[in-house]
């Protein structure tokens, strides 16, 4: 995949613990965006239970001002952390649930206008409740699980509802469908 930038070096506007905020010459100006340091990517979990059930979270989102209901995710920032292994331990840590097998479902940009990072979306399943998690006193999560076949609809009542739902959501149970449904008889 060619990357291409711009004429000129990118500046480093602000530098903070997890991102920096960058300046980019680009066509007679300027482009400003964020990037992650250290250049990790982020993995998008849609996990479905034994009994046909996807798990979504709930969590407060500070640039926004509100809970947000999300796909489990994270961060992988553990020492070049491959998607697969930052997905399992992210599940567990946000949601109580353990996968035994993950599968690739697509990658892309998170929010290409503004930042530079690449995520994946992976399909989990063979989950087994391992134990209560789900944030910490500040930052709680809010675990649900919802029927797969209900979930499109789900999603729009909490839409209708004025809550806000990440289309991710959306995105990886179609995605998921094509994967699960090429089983079924």
């Amino acid at each position: 995949m060619e990357h291409r930038t711009g004429p000129g070096e990118p500046e480093v506007v602000f530098r903070g613990r997890f991102l920096e905020f960058v300046r980019q010459p680009f066509h007679g100006g300027h482009w400003e965006f964020i990037r992650r340091i250290g250049r990790c990517g982020v993995v998008f979990v849609y996990a479905v239970t034994p009994d046909d059930k996807v798990v979504v979270i709930r969590q407060f989102r500070p640039p926004l001002g509100a809970e947000v209901w999300e796909l489990p995710a994270g961060v992988c920032d553990r020492g070049g952390e491959p998607a697969r292994e930052c997905a399992l331990r992210e599940l567990v840590e946000e949601t109580g649930y353990r996968a035994s097998s993950i599968e690739f479902l697509t990658r892309g940009p998170v929010a290409a206008g503004s930042s530079a990072t690449v995520g994946d979306i992976v399909l989990a399943t063979g989950l087994e409740y391992v134990g209560p998690t789900g944030g910490d006193e500040l930052f709680p999560i809010h675990v649900a699980l919802v029927a797969r076949r209900e979930l499109v609809a789900w999603v729009r009542e909490r839409v209708a509802h004025n809550e806000l739902a990440d289309p991710r959501i959306l995105a990886a149970h179609c995605l998921a469908e094509t994967q699960l449904n090429s089983g079924e008889d």
